[in-house]
């Protein structure tokens, strides 16, 4: 018996410390929540921890503590997934509106890539709640988000990415953090395992997330797609447009923390990689324009930037 007690009680403080560690970093993460949806979140959040296995706080534990995990694809964990489902209802507005569901729903059965501009870190996140909230379900819950190191130099964030697949890609070197200092040579192969490890989630039935601008609009409007960004569009699949409206207020340029904000989503007309490249050829440049200038018409006139002219 005192060998049993000797076995559990080392397993009974780790979980004492996840389940410490995750409150705390996920309370800081929404302080600026006003007092009443912040106190209804901290007891939600504790319903949810305290039902979760030491499996399932030592993995998210794991996530909040890695600065820096390895490139490739992470796979979503459903601890975090849950939390953040129940944080959207504190984040995102019951005015908050999705349209275009019928373009998703029509698809189904092909390879999906939604290409979308970008506004916050939060982008991912609530456009993964939009989608949950217009009755895609599926393709919410089988999301795989391409991410440069950014994400992963905030505790917040990083934790908060397991809420989806993810792949870290290194990033545009016009935009790099963290890759910097690695040879160019490198810098290649990593974008290249990046590509395939893309393909290999397309060919599982992932819904893949692209911001062709490579970084975040910091006066939200379109900044130029990245001509890389084409590399991943698999001839076989099916682009779609997206655009995002108000999710800037979520989470600020200037503070990681999430607030409530109403956002709009708008899916706009699927696209054909291959008539796209049928269309435009050998220049990446310009199909990743001809997508963000489809982007853009989808967008309010503030929002549009460089594609103003094609809105």
């Amino acid at each position: 018996m005192c060998d049993a007690m000797s076995r559990t009680e080392p397993e009974d403080s780790a979980r004492k410390d996840a389940h410490s560690a995750l409150r705390r970093a996920l309370l800081t993460f929404v302080s600026g929540l006003p007092q009443a949806e912040l106190a209804r979140f901290s007891e939600q959040l504790e319903l949810v921890l305290a039902a979760s296995s030491a499996q399932e706080l030592s993995a998210a534990a794991q996530r909040l503590f890695t600065a820096q995990p390895s490139w490739g694809y992470h796979a979503p964990l459903g601890l975090v997934r849950a939390i953040h489902h129940s944080l959207s209802e504190h984040t995102l507005s019951s005015a908050s509106t999705v349209c275009g569901v019928e373009r998703l729903v029509s698809l189904q059965g092909r390879k999906l890539i939604l290409l979308s501009n970008h506004l916050s870190f939060s982008d991912a996140h609530v456009l993964q709640e939009l989608l949950r909230r217009g009755g895609l379900e599926r393709e919410a819950e089988r999301l795989t988000v391409i991410a440069g190191p950014k994400v992963f130099d905030d505790p917040g964030r990083r934790l908060g990415s397991a809420a989806f697949g993810l792949i870290k890609t290194p990033q545009s070197q016009a935009y790099a953090v963290g890759t910097a200092a690695l040879p160019v040579r490198e810098i290649a192969r990593l974008a290249q395992a990046s590509i395939e490890c893309a393909s290999e989630r397309l060919e599982l039935g992932d819904v893949l997330l692209i911001f062709p601008e490579g970084t975040r609009s910091r006066e939200q409007a379109m900044q130029p797609g990245l001509a890389a960004v084409a590399r991943y569009f698999d001839p076989d699949a099916v682009l779609v447009p997206v655009a995002l409206m108000g999710s800037q207020h979520v989470m600020t340029c200037a503070d990681d923390r999430l607030r409530r904000a109403t956002v709009s989503l708008q899916l706009g007309e699927p696209i054909e990689a291959s008539a796209l490249e049928g269309q435009y050829g050998r220049s990446p440049q310009r199909r990743v324009d001809a997508v963000c200038s489809a982007i853009a018409r989808l967008l309010d006139p503030e929002y549009r930037g460089v594609y103003a002219a094609e809105g």
